[in-house]
This record gives C-alpha cells, structure tokens and sequence, in this order.
C-alpha cells in the first residue's frame, strides 16, 4: 500500500513546480537582463519540468503498487489507485503547461 505521503506528492508536486518556475523565473528577468544570461530562466523551467515528471514517477509507482484495486471501491486500496491516477494526470498536466509557458522564453527576449 502507497503512503499518504507518496500519493499526495504525484497529485500536488505538478502545481507546486509551475508555481514555483512562474515565480522563479519572474523574479530573475532582471538579472537575466541586466547580465546577458537568459540561461538561469531555462534551468528554472528545467528543475520545474524534472520536479513535474518526478511527481508522475511515484504516482507510477504508486499504481503499479495498487495494481489489484479497482478504481469503483471504498476501499483504500481503491482510494489510493484512484489518487496514483489522479497524480498521473496532474503531474503530466502540469509539466505540459510548463512546457507551454517556457515557449514564448525560448523565442523572445525577456528584455522586450
């Protein structure tokens, strides 16, 4: 059985590592800018996108675990199948808006 732990990080580590490159990578244009070194921004997003695929990693994980419960049930197990799913989803969800936010960076100058 996955642990609570486990099974909250594939559903919420997604959203947390958008947050954090939107912010991150705010806050750093002016350096960016100021010095000529626009690779800080993409190592930011890189970390956000490893973070966002290493949430759909356990929730992987997580389901191969949960392999005999079906997603119908009120039992944990069918609980915990359904959350490693969910993860799967957010996670992969939320490194494609990642990607998609980092597009406009790679092809415009964050000084304009």
């Amino acid at each position: 059985m996955p642990s609570k732990f486990s099974l909250w990080y594939g559903i919420l580590i997604g959203a947390a590592a958008f947050a954090a490159d939107e912010q991150i990578t705010y806050s750093l244009v002016p350096h960016a800018c100021s010095t000529g070194h626009f690779y800080v921004l993409y190592w930011a997003t890189a970390l956000a996108l490893l973070f966002s695929f290493s949430g759909a990693f356990v929730a992987k994980k997580n389901l191969a675990v949960t392999q005999a419960a079906s997603i119908d049930g009120g039992t944990r197990a069918d609980r915990s199948r359904f959350m490693a799913i969910l993860g799967i989803a957010a996670s992969l969800g939320f490194a494609t808006i990642i990607v998609a936010m980092a597009v406009p960076r790679f092809l415009l100058s964050p000084c304009d």
